[in-house]
């Protein structure tokens, strides 16, 4: 049985994307990707990174 993740660490999301890690900071500090805390770690929901990938493959983003 598979586990969908419901959240990843900014290591795991930069797995799980194949962005740099510095990419997703920068879309954190831009407002795009939003971000909780939890024992000092940041991490990302996984439907929050989902829809924002979504919404640039959509509009054809290309950072």
């Amino acid at each position: 049985m598979t586990i969908e993740k419901l959240s990843y660490s900014i290591p795991d999301a930069a797995t799980a994307t194949s962005y740099s890690r510095s990419f997703l900071y920068r879309l954190i500090k831009e407002g795009r990707l939003s971000t909780y805390k939890r024992g000092g770690r940041i991490f990302i929901l996984a439907e929050n990174l989902k829809n924002m990938i979504e919404e640039d493959a959509k509009n054809g983003a290309a950072s």
